[in-house]
């Protein structure tokens, strides 16, 4: 058995697709595996997607109400799977980060090192991956674990992604009473290799596949603190010399990193003169009954959890979810779009479908100033067929901000998927529509995505947006594929905070072909 460890704190963004990755990782590797998350104390939205994922994985979430911090949090883990396994001479412990900046992949050469004899795989970054400072801080880490920790042939003794024999872990771990890992961080990854090495007969190291863009938060690593940590570790007498170079190193990679992160910061220009003038903003929730025919069947949501960077590039992170059924015909869907503030252009669209007994789970990273696209899910690229691509969600949105007026019928060539092309949107008349969230006059607009799903040709869809300054989804019906007439309707809406004044003519004047 695999045991896969991961400790997360606030991790919505990334925790879902690492899950998923895992999944894929593990059913082409063959293994039997378990996945145990503990879920640090978190406040964003991790714990509820932790839950989705508990229905289709071998999964165990362990909740702490208080923060525990890397290094505790990975060492209930450790113990964790120490507990459960019946067989720790063979059984293996995987730990690794929640903010996926780590390829899972690279847990199969790992394993494959213990099955060959190792008690312990130490990961390794190489160092052309890391920013230059980051680089000298961990040349001279290394330095001062060697002369710590002489058992332990590691280059990469920062790296916390690494692979136990769970006897190991089980024999470090009976060693010490109470709590065995001290310090956080860095530090914790350090202490951690200095308590279990002294037990394995053989270390080896493996090499671990790292992309910090895939981080959607800004870094953790603060030096000083981190630093203050290995001064303090027992048992380990630090040379002064090395130690303020190794400070000094880690500074400047601390400094380097956080660097990198304010050039992603959403915040780091002015927002007024660099926003499209759009009908939403964050903080935006509508909730949906959902009806299939004239049952109630479950809920739906769409929002705009806030503004978020990718890669450098503002965005407005929306979602839409579908959540309902009935007995053998479940569906539980999540979209999440993460759309250009100023050009409307989708960076990052996941959709994770779970409909009766179909499963779909794609992460897409888009690139338009390259017309390339790239699954963060599998090996997978192609072309983008415009440089302004727009996935399903993203659309509704944009479609949104047009004039709407009706008769009008837009022609739009920028679906992410050349198959999709074009997209068509008819705006077709007024109407006044009575939902759970009361009574509103809509304009309806009939869009169709040379796709299936529920905007696909055949399906008849039909939306009502709000006429007036916010442009809510107040209802949506379409013909959906062996489940039958599906409908939204809105239950309760939450304005948000506009970063700029809704203007459709100046949207259309700027992004209209």
């Amino acid at each position: 058995m695999i045991y896969i460890g991961i400790p997360a704190h606030n991790e919505e963004h990334t925790i879902g697709v690492l899950l998923w990755k895992i999944r894929k990782v593990m059913a082409e590797f063959g293994r039997d595996f378990e996945i145990l998350v503990l879920d640090d104390a978190s406040t964003d939205g991790t714990a509820e997607v932790l839950e989705r994922y508990t229905r289709v994985l071998p999964l165990t979430v362990i909740r702490s109400e208080v923060r525990l911090g890397h290094g505790r949090a990975t060492e209930r883990l450790l113990r964790e799977a120490s507990e459960r396994t019946e067989y720790p001479k063979r059984d293996v412990v995987v730990t690794l980060q929640g903010d996926f900046t780590e390829d899972p992949g690279s847990l199969v050469e790992m394993v494959k090192a213990i099955e060959g004899g190792a008690d312990l795989v130490a990961g390794r970054v190489e160092p052309d991956a890391l920013p230059r400072a980051r680089r000298l801080s961990r040349r001279l880490a290394t330095l001062l674990l060697r002369r710590a920790i002489r058992k332990a042939p590691v280059s990469d003794p920062l790296c916390g992604f690494r692979a136990y024999r769970i006897v190991v872990v089980r024999k470090a771990l009976r060693e010490i009473e109470g709590g065995a890992l001290t310090r956080d961080g860095w530090a914790a990854n350090l202490e951690l290799l200095a308590l279990l090495a002294p037990h394995a007969r053989r270390i080896e190291e493996s090499s671990v596949e790292v992309r910090f863009a895939h981080r959607q938060r800004e870094t953790r690593f603060r030096p000083f603190q981190a630093f203050r940590d290995l001064l303090s570790l027992r048992k380990v007498a630090w040379p002064a010399v090395v130690l303020l170079l190794t400070l000094a190193g880690g500074t400047l990679g601390a400094a380097e990193l956080m660097a990198q992160d304010a050039e992603r910061s959403p915040w780091s220009a002015p927002i007024e003169s660099s926003v499209a003038p759009v009908p939403f903003g964050p903080g935006e929730r509508m909730e949906y009954q959902v009806k299939l025919g004239p049952l109630a069947v479950g809920e739906g949501h769409m929002e705009v959890h806030g503004v978020e960077s990718v890669r450098g590039e503002r965005t407005y992170h929306i979602s839409m979810g579908l959540n309902g059924g009935i007995p053998l015909a479940r569906v539980n869907n999540l979209y999440q779009s993460w759309l250009d503030l100023d050009q409307l252009t989708s960076r990052r669209f996941i959709q994770d479908q779970n409909e009766v007994r179909y499963e779909r789970f794609r992460h897409f990273e888009f690139y338009p100033e390259e017309r390339r696209w790239e699954r963060a899910d599998v090996d997978e690229e192609g072309e983008l067929p415009t440089d302004l691509p727009l996935d399903d969600i993203s659309f509704v949105y944009y479609v949104r901000s047009l004039p709407l007026e009706v008769g009008e019928t837009y022609t739009l060539d920028r679906y992410f998927q050349e198959s999709g092309n074009p997209v068509v949107v008819k705006v077709v008349r007024r109407d006044t529509v009575e939902v759970p969230a009361g009574t509103f006059n809509t304009i309806v607009v009939e869009p169709v995505i040379q796709t299936r799903g529920i905007f696909g040709e055949g399906g008849e869809a039909e939306i009502h947006f709000s006429d007036d300054e916010h442009r809510f989804l107040v209802q949506m019906k379409s013909s959906v594929p062996v489940v039958g007439s599906l409908s939204l309707h809105l239950a309760e809406v939450r304005r948000g905070d506009n970063l700029r004044s809704f203007d459709p003519d100046e949207v259309a004047a700027s992004l209209l072909p």
